[in-house]
C-alpha cells in the first residue's frame, strides 16, 4: 500500500480509500 496503507487498514491490492474496516 501507499499512504493510505501507512495509516488506515486499506485493500491491499489496491492502494486507494478502499478501507477494510470501519
Amino acid at each position: 500500500t501507499g499512504k493510505f496503507g501507512a495509516m488506515m487498514q486499506v485493500n491491499i491490492e489496491n492502494d486507494g480509500p478502499v478501507y477494510i474496516c470501519c
